[in-house]
């Protein structure tokens, strides 16, 4: 299933980069350390109102991602003490339930990189969002599938 028909969308709009149309943050990105735990992720995703948060290191450095699809693993097991585990380790349960080969998967672009080959690139490897950097590899956001859709239907 394609993500955006291009015959459908505003002439130009997917050889635009990320950045120009504004899909990047000037902000601080919302995020969380590898150390706090899985729960307070989600309750602060909860009252950010956000799907998914950046984990990560002490040096800031990204490991991984947690979204509110990681719940699931918890609801499967039963297990509400996983929910304590420090936000790396329980997202490592959760790669390691669905027997993902890379533990703490996650793709990435560039502010600079199209609409059409983020798109593209969503599509191929069938994950729901990516990482933005910079040209320094700074962390500028997460882009959803959803972020994209509603981006489209608004323009």
């Amino acid at each position: 299933m394609k993500l955006v028909n291009s015959e459908k969308v505003h002439e130009g709009v997917l050889q635009k980069t990320v950045g120009e149309l504004g899909l990047v943050s000037n902000s601080t990105v919302i995020s969380v350390n590898d150390s706090q735990r899985a729960i307070d992720a989600f309750l602060l995703m909860n009252a950010k109102r956000i799907s998914a948060l950046p984990i990560l290191d002490e040096d800031g450095e990204l490991v991984s991602i947690i979204s509110i699809r990681d719940l699931k693993v918890v609801a499967e097991s039963g297990k509400l003490e996983d929910l304590i585990l420090p936000v790396v380790e329980f997202v490592g349960l959760e790669r390691r339930h669905a027997r993902v080969k890379d533990m703490y998967p996650y793709i990435s672009c560039r502010e600079t990189s199209t609409l059409e080959m983020i798109t593209k690139r969503l599509e191929a490897t069938r994950v729901h969002r990516l990482v933005i950097k910079n040209a320094a590899s700074n962390l500028q956001g997460v882009l959803s599938v959803e972020d994209i859709i509603s981006f489209i239907m608004c323009s």
